[in-house]
């Protein structure tokens, strides 16, 4: 099954099949998990999800069935509108083909059967980017409206690189700002309940290092191969460090890598929560549209060339070096065609990345068991309960909306299975 444990299979499935049962669009509370929750607790996990919305029309079909339709379908519109992206800022048919290859083959779209909220706000970025280029900036309030609904968490972040994306291109931001606002005010049902939440509940996370955060991380995680960031290959840095030669793409390009290496961009896109790095995935859009200048270009500068080789010291980017310099030699002598033998390399990575990743048949089916289903709706339940098989997974999961659950975590669960053992 395009799943996978934990997080898909605790939260994405089980939450959005509970609020399909609870037939509210939206409800004060659940008052069936643990321990009777405020709705909006769960409003990361597509309250208000388009793919989630629909499925309340069909109850009778099963929940994974609209979860991952949906989720393959955002991922390969992130590819298609790549393409078209590219293809209207008038570069060529063959390297537009190759970058959206390299976009829907990089390793981040490893969560679209993970943690699905990750990647499924990438298609709005890059509609929001055409957009801009067709200058119909007042539809920018949908895309604006729609990442929030999927994920609010990184839409300030996509809404950033926007703005960078038109004063990049434009040379001004006042045209763009007015659609944003409008967006986000269209989003207030669910974000405004959401942050008064949040603040009201605020846990205290570790407090991050400021010093730390301009200390250069030379890993490139952010960048390539990682899941939790863009997951490219090296091609993509070394593009980075070839845009410098042209005046069109210099300062963006001295940008990205500083925001690659530095974790204080990240720690400033994730809000100042922390710094990690898989909100750079949002960097994208623009890390393409670098890699396509340069293709276009056929320039090659020698001196940045061996720049960008020194942050590579790790076995596997040598050996993503060595290919990229493979396929950098054949290109610039003018055999073009090598480009779509490179777009095989990203192929190669992320096939080998997601092999053998996906959820266990079983493991889902005894989620959604029909014996405890039938159990469930047999008693009448004058407590709340708890279900200790699978606990990591199952913690969400509700079988009969008769059904309350507790507040379980897994030191709970073991301890109450200690004391069943212990009073038998």
């Amino acid at each position: 099954m395009y799943g996978s444990k934990l997080d898909w299979l605790s939260q994405h499935i089980s939450l959005a099949d509970y609020f399909r049962q609870t037939q509210q669009l939206l409800p004060d509370s659940f008052e069936n998990l643990q321990g009777q929750t405020n709705a909006f607790s769960f409003s990361y996990y597509g309250l208000l999800r388009p793919d989630v919305l629909v499925s309340y029309l069909f109850p009778n079909i099963p929940i994974h069935f609209f979860i991952i339709g949906y989720a393959t379908l955002l991922w390969s519109s992130t590819g298609g509108l790549c393409y078209c992206w590219l293809r209207n800022k008038g570069y060529k048919d063959s390297i537009c083909f190759f970058s959206s290859i390299c976009c829907i083959c990089a390793n981040c779209f490893f969560q679209s059967h993970q943690q699905i909220m990750f990647i499924e706000i990438l298609p709005f970025l890059f509609l929001s980017m055409i957009l801009v280029d067709k200058n119909k900036r007042q539809w920018i309030s949908l895309c604006v409206c729609m990442a929030l609904f999927h994920n609010y968490f990184y839409t300030p972040g996509m809404i950033l690189i926007l703005l960078l994306y038109d004063y990049d291109q434009n040379h001004t931001i006042k045209d763009i700002l007015i659609p944003i606002l409008i967006g986000i005010g269209m989003a207030t049902i669910l974000w405004l309940p959401t942050g008064y939440l949040i603040l009201n509940n605020h846990k205290s996370v570790v407090q991050t290092n400021l010093f730390n955060l301009l200390i250069p991380n030379f890993t490139l995680k952010g960048l390539v191969y990682d899941s939790y960031g863009c997951g490219l290959t090296v091609i993509s840095w070394i593009a980075l460090f070839q845009g410098i030669q042209f005046e069109k793409t210099r300062k963006l390009s001295i940008l990205l890598i500083l925001m690659f290496v530095f974790p204080m961009f990240s720690y400033i896109l994730n809000g100042t929560l922390y710094a990690r790095t898989k909100i750079l995935v949002l960097c994208l859009p623009l890390v393409f549209m670098i890699l396509s200048y340069w293709l276009q270009e056929r320039k090659l500068n020698k001196g940045l060339l061996v720049l960008a080789g020194l942050f590579l010291c790790t076995k596997t980017t040598l050996l993503g070096l060595l290919i990229s310099l493979v396929f950098i030699g054949y290109y610039f002598m003018d055999k073009k065609e090598c480009l779509m033998m490179y777009a095989l390399v990203p192929m190669i990575v992320f096939t080998g990345f997601n092999y053998n990743q996906c959820l266990d048949l079983k493991l889902y089916n005894s989620m959604y068991s029909k014996d405890k289903q039938k159990l469930m709706q047999r008693n009448d339940l004058n407590q709340r309960t708890a279900d200790l098989d699978q606990v990591g997974y199952s913690v969400n999961r509700i079988y009969d909306p008769k059904e309350m659950r507790h507040q379980v975590i897994r030191q709970q669960a073991i301890l109450y299975i200690t004391l069943s053992f212990m009073t038998l």
